[in-house]
């Protein structure tokens, strides 16, 4: 599943149960789920994003910098690396903003 995917599901979620639930003490059972699902994302995301840091002694843009202006032939196993780790930083930028 995707991240869009798992955006609108979690929405879907939310609204079915707003509707079914609505009471001012269920909403905020629901707003509390929705904080801490949000503070688990973030978490998630967090340390994957410290793993690559770690295993490359970079940031994102320093890491950017080796891969895509090495002269010599290509490391896809770092290509993996820089795609995936720019789909962290995405992701952890979109579940800092829904916090």
């Amino acid at each position: 599943m995707n991240r869009n995917q798992t955006i609108n599901t979690l929405f879907l979620i939310c609204l079915k149960i707003i509707e079914e639930w609505y009471s001012p003490g269920k909403l905020l059972f629901v707003s509390s789920l929705i904080r801490e699902q949000t503070k688990t994302k973030n978490h998630y995301y967090e340390r994957k994003i410290n793993e690559l840091k770690n295993k490359y002694g970079l940031y994102f843009k320093g890491c950017e910098k080796v891969i895509v202006g090495r002269k010599e032939e290509e490391i896809f196993a770092e290509w993996d690396d820089f795609m995936q780790w720019e789909n962290y930083d995405e992701a952890l930028r979109y579940w800092t903003e829904a916090e």
